[in-house]
C-alpha cells in the first residue's frame, strides 16, 4: 500500500475530482487505479501491456464498472516493441533499453525482453480524459509524441508523469513537449524536512541541484502541466506549509 503521505496520495488529493475520466498509463498492480476510483472518478483506463503485472490487479479493480484494462504499452507508434523487464521489478520494465541499463540493479541482471503490443494514444479514440497519469520507465517522450493530437485537439486538464534525467536529450525534449503544448509546468519533490516542494520547471530551477535532490527524496521525480497554475488547482485549504522554490508558502 502506498503510503498516505507519497506523492501519489498527495497528487491525487489535489488534482483528481470527482466525475473526472482518468488515463492511468503504466497501471502495474492497480495501486494507483483503486485511489482514483476511490476518488470518484468516472471512468479509469488502465494501461498495463505485461500479463504479469495485469495478473496482480486486484479484482476489486479489474471488476469495478467504471474501471477499463487495456493490455497494452503506448508509445508514438502502433505495433509491437520489445519491453525490457528487470529481474527483481516488473514495474521497472521499459520499452527503452538504454533506460533498462541505467536503472538495473547490477550487471548480473540481463533483464528479460518480452514482445508487447503498442499502441498510440492518438489512434484509440478514446473519450477525453481529464487526468493523465504516466509512468512508463523512461518513454514519457514516446507517450507524448503518440498523444500530441489529443493533446492538441481534447487535452486534458492536467498530466502528471514522471520524467528521468538520466538522457539529458530526453529529458530535455520532455520538458519543452509540455511547456509548448501546456501553460503551466511544474515538479513537486519533498524537503529534507518530509514536506512537499513546489518548483516551476524554468531553466535556472532545472540547473539546480537541490531541484533534482528534492524530486529524488519523492521517491521518483513527479512533473505535472497543465492550463492552470499548482495554486489554483490545490486551494489554500490544500496547501497549507507546503514550500515554494525552497520558501514556505504563507496561505
Amino acid at each position: 500500500m502506498t503510503h498516505p503521505n507519497s506523492l501519489e496520495s498527495w497528487s491525487a488529493r489535489w488534482f483528481l475530482r470527482p466525475g473526472n475520466v482518468v488515463f492511468d498509463i503504466g497501471t502495474f498492480h492497480g495501486t494507483n487505479a483503486a485511489r482514483y476510483l476511490g476518488g470518484q472518478a468516472s471512468a479509469v483506463y488502465g494501461f498495463e501491456p505485461l500479463a504479469r503485472n495485469r495478473d496482480l490487479i486486484p479484482r476489486t479493480v479489474t471488476e469495478h464498472p467504471s474501471f477499463h484494462l487495456l493490455p497494452y504499452a503506448l508509445s508514438d507508434r502502433s505495433g509491437r516493441q520489445t519491453m525490457m523487464v528487470p529481474r527483481r521489478n516488473s514495474g521497472a520494465a521499459s520499452l527503452s533499453r538504454s533506460f533498462f541499463e541505467n536503472i538495473k540493479h547490477d550487471d548480473s541482471d540481463p533483464g528479460e525482453a518480452e514482445e508487447v503490443e503498442v499502441r498510440t494514444l492518438d489512434s484509440l479514440g478514446l473519450p477525453r480524459a481529464n487526468f493523465w497519469k504516466i509512468d512508463v520507465e523512461g518513454a514519457e517522450l514516446s507517450v507524448l509524441k503518440g498523444a500530441e493530437q489529443t493533446v492538441r485537439h481534447s487535452p486534458p486538464d492536467i498530466v502528471q508523469l514522471e520524467i528521468f534525467a538520466i538522457d539529458p536529450d530526453i529529458y530535455s525534449a520532455t520538458l519543452k513537449f509540455l511547456i509548448k503544448h501546456f501553460t503551466h509546468v511544474w515538479a513537486i519533490g519533498v524537503t529534507e524536512e518530509r514536506r512537499p516542494v513546489h518548483y516551476p520547471v524554468t531553466p535556472e530551477n532545472v540547473a539546480k541541484p537541490l531541484f533534482h535532490s528534492d524530486l529524488s527524496r519523492g521517491g521518483t521525480p513527479h512533473y505535472y502541466a497543465s492550463s492552470r497554475r499548482f495554486w489554483d488547482w490545490a486551494g489554500p485549504a490544500r496547501t497549507v506549509g507546503i514550500h515554494m522554490s525552497g520558501q514556505t508558502r504563507v496561505s
